[in-house]
């Protein structure tokens, strides 16, 4: 009895001694190797369980490495689905930019052709600033005295309708413009040239207090107006010498000789040198 009890006992101290050679072995041996070693080394009486122990190490290592191939070919799978799905948002946000794209051009055009056709209604509008506002006023009276000025045929017949235009925001102590509609584009042509030479003030047709500037222009919408006004500064950044509205179109000249260039839109005004 003593004698079976020190022999396990001894086959187990064998058998530890094999496991731990087997597992320091396992990794860089193959399993032909790893038997052949623990057969020519060890006891008949412990090579069975050495062997029992050396594969069941063996197939766990095939195990964890089939579940490593397995884990492996899972997130190669659900790559491939992410790569899927983020070509497919690619396609589909390409699309989206397209057509938001042709959305602005067309938004574009569309607001072009509002402005162009509110400036053609315009087109036989005066734009009078600088008369000062006086309870019971005659405006067609006081147009009609400020063209003869001017030295412009006129009578209050050729006004089809003249009226004051509150802006959008009120400047203290800045007077209503006029607006007066006549009844030819021509007459109205000779009015703005005219007037861009005589150089009017209130004191030209009758009105009391010191003399202020009167401006007569076309009536442009208030997308040209600001467009205008965004010439003007780099007009005179750039060191042009004129620019002008006629008819809702404006124009920029660098001197005298120079061609004029039309300023339709904001984008234009990258053409100034």
């Amino acid at each position: 009895m003593t004698t079976k009890v020190v022999k396990c006992t001894s086959c187990k101290i064998v058998i530890n001694e094999v496991l731990a050679f087997v597992q320091n072995k396992v990794d860089v041996m193959d399993e032909e190797s790893l038997v052949r070693l623990c057969t020519s080394s060890f006891e008949e009486s412990v090579i069975e369980e050495a062997k029992s122990l050396l594969f069941d190490c063996l197939d766990k290592r095939k195990t964890t490495r089939r579940r490593g191939v397995q884990f492996i070919s899972d997130q190669h799978d659900g790559f491939v689905q992410k790569t899927d799905s983020i070509s497919h948002d690619f396609k589909r946000l390409n699309t989206l930019e397209a057509e938001l794209q042709e959305l602005q051009l067309q938004n574009k055009k569309l607001l072009a052709d509002i402005n162009e056709n509110n400036q053609r209604d315009r087109m036989l509008n005066l734009e009078i600033i600088g008369i000062p506002e006086q309870p019971d006023q005659d405006l067609p009276n006081i147009i009609m005295d400020m063209v003869k000025k001017l030295g412009v045929e006129f009578n209050t017949d050729d006004i089809v309708h003249a009226h004051r235009v509150t802006p959008k925001v009120a400047v203290q102590g800045r007077h209503r413009v006029i607006i007066a509609k006549l009844k030819s584009r021509l007459l109205k042509d000779v009015i703005v040239s005219n007037s861009r030479k005589a150089r009017l003030c209130t004191k030209d047709i009758g009105i009391q207090g010191q003399p202020k500037p009167i401006y007569i222009n076309d009536h442009l919408t208030p997308y040209n107006k600001l467009l205008l006004k965004k010439c003007k500064e780099a007009a005179s950044k750039k060191q042009y010498q004129f620019v002008w509205a006629k008819n809702g179109i404006i124009r920029v000249l660098k001197n005298k000789t120079s061609p004029p260039i039309t300023i339709q839109v904001e984008e234009d005004l990258k053409r100034l040198n």
